[in-house]
């Protein structure tokens, strides 16, 4: 059982849809509600030139409470997303596969918007795990392509050490050999 709710003009069945609103004795109007899970059309989050980055048919869910008195609002709204495939468009190269590592790791994604003030001057605040989690995916990326270059440095110095300690011994065993072999 599905209700269905337009969304950018598209009819998307929806899990669940509740709301709530009360109002006390001084006109003090609280509401909440949530709607979802639904799995809703692809969202861009990033779209340029250069680089774009859409999650594909992410599963959403949207909470909502706020109020409203004497003209002023305050309306607080989390989305939550998950559940997608995350598309990245950019030109190829390392930097691409190390981006698409570290967006591959950014879920579940949360959105929080807050609108307070008055309705004719509202303000608005957004924030999103977004910016944490690709700091700490991309630290952990950066972090390993290091390590690996790092290895291979090591690798490639040792041999080289290597080499020239063997070419040092062979020049020694030679000249031991030729000294155990010259007549007196």
């Amino acid at each position: 059982p599905y209700a269905k709710v337009q969304i950018n003009g598209k009819a998307i069945p929806v899990q669940s849809i509740k709301a709530e609103m009360s109002m006390d004795n001084e006109k003090r109007l609280q509401f909440s509600g949530a709607l979802g899970p639904f799995i809703r059309s692809d969202l861009s989050l990033i779209d340029s030139s250069d680089f774009s980055w859409r999650l594909q048919r992410p599963r959403s869910v949207s909470t909502f409470n706020g109020s409203y008195h004497q003209e002023k609002v305050n309306i607080k709204i989390n989305q939550l997303y998950e559940k997608f495939t995350p598309l990245i468009k950019m030109k190829k190269g390392r930097a691409k596969e190390i981006m698409s590592k570290v967006i591959q790791g950014i879920s579940p994604i949360r959105i929080n918007t807050t609108i307070f003030n008055t309705l004719q001057s509202p303000r608005f605040s957004v924030n999103s795990n977004v910016g944490g989690l690709f700091e700490s995916n991309l630290k952990k990326e950066v972090s390993s392509e290091l390590s690996k270059t790092l290895m291979k440095k090591k690798k490639d110095l040792q041999k080289k050490v290597d080499q020239q300690v063997a070419g040092i011994e062979k020049k020694r065993s030679e000249e031991h050999t030729s000294e155990l072999q010259s007549p007196d």
